[in-house]
């Protein structure tokens, strides 16, 4: 008689300490075995007793008993068969599903034969002929609007003259603008002030201040630099001078071809009198 019980419908929070103390109370518990693949349970286990005497009474005992709010299910493991070395392995106990034979949509028609469906005579539907090979496909085009494509990045040139009307400021709130960056700077003359942005509209996080002279730039770098605005404090520093925008060449106009004027034509000269 087998001394091994085959426990089912576990929890899958159930520990093999958890299930060995409940097998304990009908004997000696030798080993636990829960089944996972992974960290995960897959809800069974194995539970082997020291004596046979002990696996029939935990059947009988444990078998729908609450462990972990489920009822498990109990009963005395099958007997592993050893399966000599190349042996075939033993069918499956469901068969395998397999799909059956796909049928047409509409039966055959025969060439001259005329169907009848529900007692109603329709007419025969001509029979397609075989247009060959289907040739190579096009060229697929992307289904959304075509994006427009990026110019040269502009990349600050390191070794820019410092400006001396300009200044540059960072770490800005991103909810600052054009006009309250400028009213920030704005005992200090500013002539324009500028946030830049990415291209969805919203704020990267610093921008540039343009001011009437040298005494003002080095008037707001003292006094802004620092300064916490909206719980950040900007930074304001020396800008380099901006390099000029590379302007495209513009081609020049085709020359119109022009055609030549007719030659004048020589009046006949009169003919001499007598």
């Amino acid at each position: 008689m087998s001394t091994k019980c085959f426990v089912g419908n576990l929890n899958f929070r159930t520990t093999p300490d958890a299930l060995g103390h409940l097998f304990a109370e009908c004997g000696e518990v030798v080993s636990v075995n829960i089944i996972s693949r992974g960290q995960f349970s897959l809800g069974y286990g194995f539970v082997e007793m020291k004596e046979a005497a002990a696996a029939a009474a935990s059947v009988s005992q444990m078998d729908k008993k609450e462990l972990d709010g489920r009822a498990i299910n109990v009963e005395l493991a099958r007997p592993r068969v050893e399966r000599p070395a190349g042996a075939p392995r033993p069918p499956p106990r469901y068969p395998p599903f397999r799909r059956g034979p796909r049928f047409p949509r509409f039966p055959p028609q025969v060439q001259g034969q005329v169907p009848v469906v529900q007692g109603q005579q329709l007419p025969a539907e001509p029979q397609q002929q075989f247009a060959g090979p289907r040739g190579p496909r096009g060229p697929r085009f992307p289904r959304g609007p075509m994006r427009r494509p990026r110019g040269p990045r502009r990349v600050p040139d390191p070794n820019a003259p410092l400006s001396k009307t300009r200044v540059f400021a960072s770490n800005l709130p991103f909810a600052l603008n054009d006009e309250q960056l400028a009213g920030l700077f704005n005992e200090f003359h500013v002539k324009s002030a500028h946030v830049a942005t990415r291209p969805n509209g919203f704020s990267r996080g610093f921008g540039f201040v343009e001011l009437e002279n040298e005494e003002s730039q080095q008037a707001a770098i003292a006094a802004l630099n620092g300064k916490a605005v909206n719980e950040r404090a900007i930074i304001v520093r020396v800008a380099r001078e901006e390099p000029p925008r590379p302007v495209a060449p513009v081609a020049a106009p085709a020359p119109v071809a022009t055609t030549a004027a007719p030659a004048p034509v020589a009046a006949p000269a009169p003919a001499p009198t007598q």
